[in-house]
Order: structure tokens, then sequence, then C-alpha cells
């Protein structure tokens, strides 16, 4: 909280960057970081190939189509890394900025307006009374 009155929140401390936006959540997030550190070696396809046939010997019933819609997947799954990736540019999860956190709450401020306390009560006042004027009230 600011100085009275003012309810805008603030940033005092932190730590860590915040994930952008659209990434696929925290595993989308985490799989960028490795895919950054790990480059090409992670998810090659001779990994993505070796694994497969442990798959196939181990479910030796599983159609072949199976097989082809993994592949798809990872090769469709390391494309989009690496589009995010080069759309974000290079991530710094170790970086923060309390400058920046309170740029980011101004703006939320401006955007999500906080009722005061007596327009929250007019709000509860006006939803009793409708309530009450559709009978779902009791009045005693």
């Amino acid at each position: 909280m600011g100085s009275q009155g003012d309810e805008a929140p603030v940033c005092l401390a932190g730590r860590g960057a915040f994930p952008p936006e659209c990434c696929g959540g925290p595993t989308g997030y985490r799989l960028m970081l490795k895919r950054q550190q790990k480059g090409e070696s992670m998810g090659t396809p001779a990994q993505v190939e070796s694994v497969i046939s442990l798959m196939t010997a181990a479910h030796p019933d599983t159609p072949q189509s199976s097989w082809e819609l993994l592949r798809d997947v990872m090769d469709d799954g390391m494309r989009s890394l690496d589009q995010r990736l080069e759309h974000y540019g290079p991530l710094e999860p170790h970086r923060f900025s309390v400058k920046e956190a309170n740029q980011r709450l101004a703006k939320l401020a401006l955007v999500s307006v906080v009722p005061s306390p007596r327009e929250r009560g007019v709000t509860l006042g006006l939803l009793l009374f409708s309530l009450l004027c559709d009978g779902n009230l009791s009045q005693n």
C-alpha cells in the first residue's frame, strides 16, 4: 500500500524474471529455458528415434501410425520452442528489476480499477435490494 488512500500495489523486492506471455505456462517456460541452454542437443532426431525404438519394442501391438504421430508432435514441439525463443530473444531467468515490476503493476492498476469501500457498499446494497425485489430474500 502507498500513502493513506493510495491503494496502488508496489513491489519492494523480488527475484527472477517473469516468463514471457504465451510461452505455454510453467512447463513451456521450463522447456524454453532448457532448449535455450542445450540448443540442438535437446531432443535430437537420433534421441527421438532411440526413444521410439524402445517404446516400439515395449509395445509391439501399437500401430505404426502412433509412432509417426509421436515423431510429428516432437518435431512440432521443438520447432515451436525455437520460434518462441527467436520471437522473445534470449531469456534471462535470473534477472529482476524492481523498477520494471512497479511499471507493470502501475499498468495493471490502471486497467483494473478497484472500487472504493463506499462503492462496494453501494453495489452490495443494490444486489440485496434486487434479491429482495425478486423475492429471493426474506424480509424477516
